[in-house]
């Protein structure tokens, strides 16, 4: 009889153990740890965001550019179709403000976690391209010099004629990298980080020639490496840069430069209105997503930086303006490529 109950409280134990790891564990596909987690991801972070969902079944992904997702959260009677955002930049901050602006009073979204993980704007081009508009700019490459020598042709500003004429690469205002690199470009050129709609509207005129006469793309920094000639200088964020040129076999044809004053794309993660973050962040495991990130070039606290991932110091804050001055700039980018 005692053989008997012990062979009955084995089975049950290794019943038991098998039901914990199908149903607490694994959850319903082998890969997570119990609840799905729907994660919906910013262009930059694409990459990220696959890495958590390869170790971790349970959490599904979707990506979509930032301003496409800011767009819809702002429209009256919007709801998130998520259960965690992760972005690139002051997109709730965005959200919010436009919600305001439409005279919506309810939110849609609640506060973001803490910043996560950070990447400065870098400005990358052909090393003797870079050394003549470094001359042509009294010796320091600018946004400002950039947008006044945009489509000039190269001999006019002490470059080959056979380079035609000069033309950034620039990614849209909707994604991550692309409004935090117009807006460091619009700092440079207005002289403070602290900008605003009246600033923004006086420097209309030159924004206009540096969009006007730019390659636009979602990810110039890769048309650059494959097609030098099709670009003079492209502003990627470091986190791909640093790790993409130095992995390239034609490194020394490339110049990497670090622009003033410093603009940073800061990762928030953030939740629906009536959840937490914070819980969202203890489902994907912030340790998880920590090393994530910083395998895909971010710069993450306590975590070893990626490859090419070592430009200076970043300063305390992202160097942005205010919300509603980073909405103008994507309407007048609306205006200046409709």
């Amino acid at each position: 009889m005692k053989r008997f109950l012990a062979v009955l409280a084995a089975v049950a134990m290794v019943g038991g153990a098998w039901w914990i790891r199908q149903h607490v564990i694994d959850g319903d596909d082998g890969g997570g740890v119990g609840e799905r987690v729907r994660l919906r991801c910013g262009t930059e972070l694409r990459a990220v965001c696959q890495r958590l969902a390869d170790e971790d079944g349970s959490i599904t992904i979707s990506v979509e550019d930032e301003g496409t997702t800011a767009d819809q959260l702002a429209a009256p009677g919007a709801t998130a179709n998520f259960d965690a955002w992760l972005a690139a930049g002051p997109w709730a901050a965005i959200v919010a403000d436009d919600r305001r602006q439409a005279d919506v009073d309810d939110d849609v979204l609640g506060p973001p976690t803490k910043v996560l993980a950070r990447s400065p704007v870098t400005l990358v081009g052909p090393a003797d391209r870079m050394q003549a508009l470094g001359a042509h700019c009294g010796g320091t490459v600018t946004w400002a010099c950039i947008g006044d020598a945009s489509g000039q042709p190269w001999a006019a500003i002490g470059g080959q004629p056979t380079w035609g004429p000069f033309r950034s690469g620039l990614a849209p205002p909707d994604t991550g990298a692309g409004l935090v690199a117009l807006s460091q470009a619009v700092s440079s050129h207005v002289g403070t980080a602290a900008w605003d709609r009246l600033d923004l509207e006086e420097s209309s005129p030159w924004l206009g020639q540096l969009v006007g006469a730019a390659v636009v793309d979602r990810d110039p920094l890769s048309v650059l490496l494959t097609r030098p000639g099709t670009m003079s200088v492209v502003g990627p964020l470091e986190q791909q840069s640093g790790p993409e040129l130095a992995a390239a076999a034609v490194r020394d044809r490339y110049a990497l430069l670090y622009p003033e004053p410093m603009v940073t794309a800061d990762v928030t993660l953030t939740a629906p209105a009536g959840r937490d973050a914070a819980d969202a962040l203890d489902r994907i495991g912030p340790d998880r997503l920590a090393e994530a990130l910083a395998a895909e070039g971010w710069r993450v606290p306590g975590q070893q930086t990626a490859d090419g991932v070592d430009g200076p110091a970043l300063p305390d804050g992202p160097g942005l303006p205010s919300a509603g001055a980073l909405q103008a700039l994507r309407d007048e980018w609306a205006v200046l490529r409709p």
